[in-house]
C-alpha cells in the first residue's frame, strides 16, 4: 500500500447535506410540490454517481455521527422503492399541472463550488420530468450569506454542522426563532416540542422529544435531506497524537511530528 493510501483518514462528521426549500415562497407553500421534490430525488446516484465522497445516503434531519441520538425519524416515503417514490411524483406533478414542455423554475442558490454544482445539475435532470426545473446560482460567500439572510432565493444549499455531538444542533434550527431558519419555517408544535426537550435533563427523555420534534419538520419539509457526511484526511505517518474526531476540531497542541 502507497504512503498515501496508508494515512488515508476518512471519518464520518457531524454535518450532511440538506435542500433547504423557502416557504415563505406561494409555489412552495403547496406542500404536494415539496413532496414531489423530495421523492424525485435517487439519493444512491447522488452519493455514489455524482459527489463519490463516501457519504451515507440519509433521509432524516440527525447526521449517522451523532450516537446519542439513537432513534431518528425519516420522511415518510422512506420505506416506498424507488419506483414507487417516481409513480408518486408523477401522480403530484400531474394534479399540479406541471409538465416537462413548460416547467416550473426554481432559483436555488449555493456557495460557489464545482462538486455543488455538479450536484444540483444531477438533481436538475432528476426533476426535469417532474416539470420543475433549477436555475442554480453559484454566489461567493458573502452573496450567499446575505441572500439566505434576505430570503432571496425559493431553494438553498443547506450544510448542516456542529462541534459538538447534538440533535440540537439540528432539529432546533426550526424553532420559528431561530436564526439559522433560513426556510421561514414555523410550527408551534415544533416550538413546544424543541423548548420541552432542551428543559429535559435525562437525555432518553430529551431524545424522545426531539424525535418527535424532527418527524413533524419531516412531514412538513422545510428541508429535504439527502446525506450524512464525512470527511477525507490525508496525516502523515509521522504525527502523532492525531485522533479522528466527528466534531472536525484538534488543537494543534496535542499534535506533534517524529523528525526524519
Amino acid at each position: 500500500m502507497g504512503e498515501e493510501g496508508a494515512t488515508l483518514r476518512t471519518t464520518p462528521y457531524y454535518g450532511g447535506g440538506w435542500i433547504g426549500l423557502n416557504v415563505r415562497r406561494s409555489r412552495l407553500r403547496d406542500q404536494r410540490l415539496r413532496e414531489m421534490l423530495a421523492l424525485a430525488i435517487d439519493r444512491r446516484v447522488l452519493v455514489e454517481k455524482v459527489r463519490q465522497l463516501g457519504e451515507t445516503v440519509s433521509e432524516s434531519l440527525v447526521p449517522t455521527a451523532v450516537d446519542d441520538y439513537p432513534r431518528r425519524a425519516v420522511l415518510a416515503h422512506a420505506s416506498l422503492s424507488l419506483a414507487q417514490r417516481l409513480q408518486r411524483a408523477r401522480t403530484l406533478s400531474a394534479a399540479m399541472g406541471l409538465a416537462r414542455d413548460k416547467p416550473l423554475r426554481l432559483v436555488l442558490i449555493y456557495s460557489s463550488n464545482p462538486l455543488t454544482q455538479r450536484t444540483y445539475l444531477a438533481l436538475d435532470a432528476m426533476w426535469a420530468p417532474f416539470g420543475v426545473r433549477i436555475d442554480a446560482r453559484g454566489l461567493e460567500s458573502r452573496a450567499y450569506s446575505l441572500a439566505l439572510n434576505a430570503g432571496d432565493f425559493d431553494l438553498m444549499d443547506y450544510g448542516p454542522f456542529s462541534a459538538v455531538q447534538s440533535a440540537t444542533s439540528f432539529i432546533g434550527r426550526f424553532r420559528s426563532d431561530s436564526f439559522l431558519n433560513y426556510s421561514g419555517y414555523v410550527s408551534a408544535e415544533v416550538d413546544r416540542l424543541i423548548e420541552l426537550a432542551e428543559r429535559q435533563v435525562d437525555p432518553a427523555a430529551r431524545a424522545r422529544h426531539y424525535f418527535e420534534a424532527e418527524r413533524i419538520v419531516l412531514r412538513d419539509l422545510p428541508v429535504i435531506p439527502m446525506y450524512s457526511g464525512v470527511t477525507h484526511r490525508l496525516v502523515a505517518r509521522r504525527v502523532r497524537g492525531w485522533l479522528d474526531q466527528s466534531g472536525l476540531s484538534l488543537p494543534s497542541q496535542y499534535l506533534s511530528v517524529v523528525p526524519r
